[in-house]
């Protein structure tokens, strides 16, 4: 394990409570940065898609060394649902696909990060 093992779950926390905060205070400009229409339903998702990353993010970076596994392991869970449900949308082509893909990637990214982590553990 090297010493930047514990930076890259820390730089996720902090990407989560970024996107929680961009969901929270301005869901039509994320939106439209991930090529999805505002509309009253896709707004309200978005605002809970964004508390629910603000917790993940604060819990994780809030927690002792002891507790931050169990984050990660919540964060995993919580990504790999996302990709998962993301990669079916794709396949059927329900979803507009400049505003799956960027989403699929990043919820991937953040359960590769997560993965490669806890098997250093």
């Amino acid at each position: 394990m090297t010493s930047n093992d514990g930076q890259i779950p820390a730089a996720l926390a902090v990407g989560r409570v970024l996107l929680g905060v961009a969901s929270l205070g301005a869901p039509h400009a994320l939106a439209r940065a991930f090529g999805a229409r505002s509309t009253p339903e896709s707004l309200y998702l978005t605002r809970v898609y964004g508390i629910r990353a603000l917790a993940m993010g604060f819990g994780y970076l809030t927690a002792g060394a002891g507790e931050r596994a169990r984050w990660l392991w919540l964060g995993l869970l919580i990504d790999l649902s996302d990709t998962a449900a993301g990669l079916g949308h794709l396949r059927r082509r329900d979803v507009p696909l400049r505003a799956a893909w960027p989403l699929v990637a990043l919820t991937g990214t953040y359960a590769a990060a997560e993965a490669l982590r806890l098997s250093r553990r």
